[in-house]
């Protein structure tokens, strides 16, 4: 996950943001132990579970954030790690990668959820999870170019034999964009 964050925040077309239902207090401590203090000081937008009124699996967590970052649903990818997590993406009209957090999770069908992708670790021998797999360019005849979800993880899922549920978008120049 480390390097996918160092990879985001050094992108200046990427709004990196955390959204945690645990308490302030809780997240900061181990986070901060993970993280580093001078990582998460360059994010673009932390919220915890004290930080909202509604707790996951509302979206009212991800809905604020998209809020202050000023951009539409259709443009925010989440990773999550739980059912509760996936629904409230889902419920923020967000897209969602799911990497299972623990035996909770095992008998979960998080592609049956409405998961766009599930891969059990973003890091893995033979791959590594980049921006250029969620994000990348989307450009017209004209060369107008914006930066837009994609989630193109297929050859990471075909090595991990994983499930992958491709979505589409309209894009503002009226292509779909898909896997």
């Amino acid at each position: 996950v480390l390097e996918l964050m160092d990879e985001g925040l050094a992108n200046d077309d990427v709004a990196m943001g955390i959204c945690s239902a645990a308490t302030k207090e809780g997240f900061l401590k181990v986070v901060n132990s993970i993280v580093g203090p001078e990582r998460l000081a360059k994010f673009d937008i932390i919220l915890a579970g004290d930080d909202v009124t509604e707790k996951k699996p509302s979206p009212l967590i991800y809905n604020i954030a998209r809020e202050r970052l000023g951009l539409p649903a259709d443009k925010c990818v989440v990773i999550e790690d739980s059912l509760v997590g996936l629904k409230a993406a889902l419920g923020a009209n967000m897209r969602c990668i799911i990497t299972p957090a623990g035996t909770s999770t095992d008998n979960v069908d998080f592609c049956a959820e409405g998961a766009d992708a599930v891969i059990p670790t973003l890091k893995g021998d033979l791959y590594q999870v980049q921006i250029s797999d969620i994000f990348g360019e989307n450009c017209d005849d004209e060369d107008e170019c914006v930066f837009e979800p994609l989630i193109n993880l297929t050859g990471v899922l075909a090595e991990q034999d994983q499930c992958f549920v491709s979505w589409a978008s309209a894009s503002p120049f009226g292509s779909t964009l898909g896997v």
